[in-house]
């Protein structure tokens, strides 16, 4: 398994990459609300941070850096390159998600 993320400010150019070779399979469990998946917004994002953060872990990470518990969205780890950004930048708009 192999995990990616951006840690300049170049975009995926300069990425890192850490590999986990477990001797067992990873089990994760991890209660989700409902509510705070079912539409866009800030819970969503949270909430992603809980679960990515959760599995990042199996790679000797705290927590996820994309998103933040509080429900923003950390744009230092996104590419800042190409079409993706503007539309990340709508979609986080259109739906009160905070951009830091």
């Amino acid at each position: 398994m192999e995990l990616r993320w951006t840690r300049g400010a170049t975009g995926f150019d300069d990425h890192k990459a850490m590999t986990a070779q477990p001797h067992q399979p990873i089990v994760l469990t991890v209660a989700v609300d409902l509510d705070a998946i079912a539409s866009a917004g800030p819970e969503l994002v949270a909430t992603a941070a809980r679960v990515g953060s959760e599995i990042v872990q199996s790679f000797g990470l705290a927590e996820m850096p994309q998103f933040t518990p509080q429900g923003e969205i950390s744009t230092p780890y996104w590419a800042s390159t190409g079409a993706f950004r503007p539309r990340l930048t709508s979609w986080a708009t259109e739906h009160g998600i905070t951009l830091e």
